[in-house]
């Protein structure tokens, strides 16, 4: 399932640069797309994220006998709004905020790769999701809030 996962993240990652090149985040000093996997920061740290898709990977369950794996995801997503707007924009930019994750989702296949050595190795298959299901629009301190659940299929690689 991780390559499913991995295949899942960099998909998104690569379609939001070209989306939006400026939505971007830094960490540990490399600027890079605003996507980022909760399960491979440091604890704690994903929280204070701003303007960026956090991908939080759920329970997985096997769909049917001899079937495909499905995994949800839930992609958070907050903004505290513009400095020039002094946040009385936060409703505008979280709408620009889900617009681009319904851009980049769009395409709801992307083949499945190994992303483990220096080069990706393609699986020879292809991992799908479902469109995003938002939910609740969340106030949390300056912050606006949202959420949406994604469900990833895949059939796992053999060993």
């Amino acid at each position: 399932m991780q390559y499913a996962k991995d295949s899942f993240y960099m998909a998104l990652r690569d379609r939001l640069a070209v989306v939006n090149s400026q939505r971007t985040i830094e960490i540990s000093g490399v600027q890079r797309p605003a996507v980022v996997v909760v399960e491979n920061e440091c604890a704690g740290t994903t929280e204070y994220f701003g303007e960026t898709f956090l991908i939080d990977w759920r329970q997985a369950e096997q769909v049917e006998e001899n079937g495909p794996t499905a995994m949800r995801c839930v992609i958070t997503f907050r903004t505290s709004g513009t400095e020039e707007r002094c946040g009385l924009d936060r409703g505008r930019t979280l709408a620009t905020l889900q617009e681009e994750l319904l851009a980049i989702t769009k395409l709801n296949s992307t083949a499945k790769q190994d992303f483990e050595g220096d080069e990706p190795v393609d699986l020879e298959t292809r991992i799908y999701w479902t469109e995003p299901k938002f939910g609740e629009i969340e106030a949390k301190s300056s912050w606006l809030e949202c959420k949406a659940s994604v469900r990833v299929y895949c059939f796992p690689e053999e060993k």
